[in-house]
């Protein structure tokens, strides 16, 4: 599935909602939907994060009005997932909890983050922008 210009392949789309229900967060997939396109396009906070995993880039869009955040695999254009933040009082928080890094790591022998802004000419920032217009 389309959303925004992103991928959110079907599979993955059922199971996040199925397990956004179950925390109570949502109750019909329309609404998931809904929260996606509107934490894309109202996010206002954004972050790179790299995992010790996989050693790619993902961007987090992070609406701090609503807690929502998405996140996404940059290189391939697809949703990973979206969900409620709710472990943490602040993204940097929730970021502590997973024991990231507070600054980008190259080597990534440790998962890691950084803040990046929209409108900075950067990939991260272009991407931002494409998205957004998108939604």
């Amino acid at each position: 599935m389309k959303i925004c210009g992103l991928d959110f392949p079907e599979e993955n789309l059922k199971k996040h909602f199925i397990k956004r229900k179950r925390e109570g967060f949502v109750k019909k997939e329309e609404e998931y939907l809904s929260l996606i396109k509107e934490t894309l396009k109202r996010a206002d906070r954004f972050y790179v994060i790299r995992q010790l995993q996989d050693c790619v880039d993902k961007l987090v869009f992070f609406n701090s009005l609503s807690n929502w955040l998405v996140i996404v695999l940059m290189e391939e254009k697809r949703i990973l997932t979206c969900f409620k933040l709710w472990k943490a009082k602040t993204i940097e928080g929730y970021f502590r909890i997973l024991d990231f890094d507070p600054y980008l790591r190259d080597d990534c022998v440790k998962d890691s983050y950084t803040e990046v802004k929209r409108d900075e000419n950067s990939k991260y920032g272009q991407f931002i922008k494409a998205v957004q217009n998108r939604c």
